[in-house]
C-alpha cells in the first residue's frame, strides 16, 4: 500500500546509535531540512524524519487543526512498531510535538523545542494572530508562490536572514510539487490550508505539557537561535518559570540547525546530557 493510498506520512529512517528521535521540521519545510544536522546526532540517537502533511513526500491531506497532525504522526510512527520515543521539532513542528506528548504522554519520553511558541493566552492576541495567518493564507491562495515566499522570509522573524540565504529558501520552497491526486489546484492552496489548520491563533496553551516533562525530571530542551530575538525572549521566559532547559545556537537566527548545525547539535546534545536522557 502506497503513503497516498493508507493516508499515512512519509517517514525516513536514517540510522544511528542511541535513543529513537524523530525530527519534525517547520511550515514549508520537509524531512530534509535536517540533512545537515543529522550527521552530528546519529552517533547519539537513532534519527528518523517526517514530513508533514502536504509536505515533502507526504499526502496532500490537511488535517483539521494542530491535533489532527499529531494524530497522523503517531499513526505513522506505530505503523512502522515505534512506541516512544524523543522527539525534536521546528517551529510548526514543535508545535505538533506539544501536541503529540499532550495527547499521548506515554509516547513521547523527551521534547526537544527549536524557535517553537506554547500558544496564546490573551483572547485580542489570538484575534490578531488569526487576521495575519489569515492574509498570508489568502495570498497563498491567490499570488504566485514564489513572490509570497519572497515576502515570507522578509518578515521579522527572519530578519538574521543574509540575502544570499533568503533566496535560496525562496527558490528550494517554490519547488513544492503535488500528488497527482491532491485534493488542491495549487502547492499555494494546500500550503493555504495548511497555514489555517494549524494556526497559533487556533492552538491550545501547552504551558501544561511543559509542566509536566519538568515534573518528570525531564524538562523540555529549548534551543533557539542567539540572533532570534523573539523567540530568545520567549526562552528566557519559559526558563524563568522552571518549565525549559534552554540551549543557545551561536551565530544563528529563527532557523537554529540551518543556520549553525554544529552549534545547534552541541546545544541539544548538551541539554540531553543535563536531562540524563544520554
Amino acid at each position: 500500500m502506497s503513503i497516498k493510498d493508507s493516508g499515512l506520512l512519509n517517514l525516513v529512517d536514517h540510522g544511528g546509535k542511541g535513543p529513537l528521535l524523530v525530527l519534525l521540521h517547520g511550515f514549508l519545510g520537509s524531512g530534509r531540512d535536517w540533512d545537515a544536522v543529522l550527521p552530528l546526532l546519529t552517533s547519539s540517537f537513532h534519527c528518523l524524519t517526517v514530513d508533514l502533511p502536504g509536505h515533502g513526500q507526504s499526502p496532500m491531506v490537511i488535517p483539521d487543526d494542530l491535533n489532527g497532525v499529531a494524530h497522523a504522526v503517531q499513526q505513522t510512527l506505530l505503523e512502522h512498531g515505534h512506541h516512544c520515543c524523543a522527539v525534536l521539532g521546528y517551529s510548526l513542528g514543535g508545535r505538533v510535538a506539544l501536541a503529540l506528548a499532550k495527547q499521548v504522554p506515554q509516547l513521547v519520553t523527551q521534547l526537544f523545542l527549536e524557535g517553537s511558541h506554547p500558544g496564546l493566552v490573551q483572547a485580542s492576541e489570538k484575534a490578531a494572530r488569526w487576521q495575519n495567518d489569515q492574509g498570508w493564507a489568502q495570498r497563498f491562495e491567490q499570488e504566485p508562490l514564489s513572490q509570497v515566499l519572497d515576502d515570507w522570509y522578509r518578515q521579522l522573524v527572519f530578519s538574521s536572514l543574509q540575502e544570499q540565504e533568503r533566496c535560496r529558501l525562496v527558490a528550494e520552497r517554490s519547488q513544492q510539487s503535488l500528488s497527482d491526486d491532491s485534493l488542491f489546484s495549487s502547492e499555494g492552496m494546500a500550503l493555504a490550508a495548511m497555514l489555517r489548520s494549524c494556526s497559533l491563533a487556533r492552538q491550545p496553551d501547552f504551558r501544561p505539557v511543559f509542566t509536566q516533562q519538568a515534573e518528570q525530571n525531564r524538562p523540555v530542551v529549548y534551543l533557539v537561535g542567539e540572533h532570534d530575538q523573539k523567540f530568545r525572549l520567549l526562552a528566557e521566559q519559559l526558563s524563568a518559570d522552571g518549565l525549559v532547559r534552554t540551549g543557545l545556537v551561536p551565530a544563528a537566527g529563527h532557523n537554529a540547525h540551518r543556520d549553525n548545525p554544529s552549534g545547534f547539535a552541541q546545544a541539544l546534545l548538551a541539554g540531553a546530557q543535563a536531562n540524563r536522557f544520554l
